[in-house]
């Protein structure tokens, strides 16, 4: 190759070649690679030009700018194109949002290869179900793809918009009952590194949540009683060597099983695969899913009020964070109780909530009073929950460089303080 500008003296030269390396591996020894340069060098540089001007020869240099070229051969440091390791995956990480039974949960795939992986590309896990489950039923799953992390969790809560004096009439608001079965029968797939076209690795996602039809660049499926999830890289992007692929998935078919001790854990493998021919053979993922022996709990709960005055109104603020995610699947959704709100003299019925977003804790955005007994009683929102029952290091909540795992929900209510004097404290 030939430089097209003048490089001056001292100064460092930076070539990037790209080359193939060869399919097959080399045998053991060095691989050196020899630089030699044909130097095109100006005599008259200008610390000499007051010398080649007393010669009487700076004008003819200057106009030809170089003399006779002069050889130069060196070895350069370090060796390329040494081909000896296998394509292989160096990162192979499957971990969770919770371990608690019953829940409800989120799970994320971090894989690393050690070549570029081209488009088109396909990723087949496996055993990432329970047999168990589906012995009296075969459900017949769908994937979508979801524009934002949070869009995972099923979603069925109201909204201003729906209920704009808190939800009075709750049949007018949340998943009609076809939608719910939809929702049950979906997974859900979100994968971060979207460019400026919005299309991740995995393909375009769908800006309405409750548009469910494929998108046409995404590729996927999978079949819930053999526990196998199979999705495709978007053709025509590569993900570079060395380089994180992550995405997180969750369905109400892959939530934690109901016993809490006797379940095994699954371990799941992948195999991948391009033009229909196996790449990578089956490798074991690093951790096992799906074993359910924990307990659901909550993390943090703090309670205060605004006002200890008899008789007067008092803003009751909670601020909360549970193990594991909520959803707001009628039927299924969480239903969240505070006792030992006694002798407040609200009486009983619809109390509305406050905050950032009430429906992301309660379905309606209202609790249900009780002065008789001092219970707030309310359907549970959309909550992510925190990494308690899984540890920081081992959750799905921290996908590649993101953190979702600060999901604390803060809200409030009014009620009217008790007449009572030194009426005593009340213990949530």
């Amino acid at each position: 190759f030939t430089l097209t500008a003048r490089v001056a003296q001292g100064a460092a030269v930076q070539i990037a070649i790209t080359l193939r390396n060869r399919p097959a591996p080399l045998l053991a020894g060095s691989v050196d690679v020899m630089l030699s340069a044909d130097a095109l060098t100006d005599a008259c540089t200008e610390p000499l030009r007051a010398l080649c001007v007393e010669f009487g020869i700076w004008e003819e240099y200057t106009a030809m700018e170089r003399i006779a070229p002069f050889k130069a051969t060196t070895s350069t440091v370090g060796s390329v194109l040494l081909a000896r390791g296998p394509k292989m995956l160096t990162k192979l990480r499957l971990v969770e949002a919770t371990t608690a039974a019953k829940a409800y949960n989120i799970y994320t795939v971090e894989l690393r290869a050690n070549f570029d992986i081209p488009g088109g590309t396909s990723f087949e896990f496996d055993q990432l179900t329970r047999e168990e489950d589906y012995f009296n039923d075969v459900p017949i799953a769908s994937l979508t793809l979801r524009p934002a992390f949070r869009d995972l969790l099923p979603n069925c809560t109201c909204s201003e918009c729906e209920c704009p004096n808190g939800c009075t009439n709750i049949n007018k608001c949340g998943c009609y009952p076809d939608l719910i079965s939809s929702l049950k029968l979906m997974l859900f797939i979100w994968q971060p590194d979207v460019d400026s076209e919005g299309q991740s690795y995995l393909g375009t996602a769908k800006t309405s949540l409750n548009d469910f039809s494929p998108s046409s660049d995404f590729s996927g499926s999978f079949d819930a009683p053999l526990g196998m999830l199979s999705v495709r890289t978007t053709p025509g992007r590569t993900i570079p060597a060395d380089t994180d692929f992550v995405f997180s998935f969750s369905s109400y078919l892959l939530r934690n099983p109901q016993d809490i001790s006797l379940i095994d854990i699954k371990y799941p493998n992948v195999t991948v695969k391009s033009g229909g021919s196996i790449l990578l053979p089956s490798q074991r993922m690093d951790s096992g899913i799906l074993g359910g022996k924990g307990r659901a709990a909550f993390t943090r709960f703090l309670i205060s009020e605004s006002s200890q005055v008899v008789g007067a109104f008092s803003r009751i603020t909670i601020e909360f964070e549970t193990n594991f995610p909520m959803t707001s699947l009628q039927g299924t959704g969480a239903r969240i109780v505070i006792a030992g709100l006694l002798d407040y003299q609200t009486q009983t019925g619809k109390v509305p909530f406050d905050g950032v977003n009430p429906h992301d804790v309660s379905r309606y955005g209202f609790g249900n009073w009780s002065s008789t007994t001092g219970l707030m009683t309310f359907s549970g929102g959309v909550t992510t929950g925190s990494c308690g029952s899984v540890g920081a290091d081992r959750c799905a909540l921290k996908p590649g460089t993101r953190d979702f795992s600060s999901s604390r929900y803060k809200f409030s209510f009014v009620l009217k303080n008790t007449y009572k004097k030194d009426a005593g404290g009340n213990f949530p």
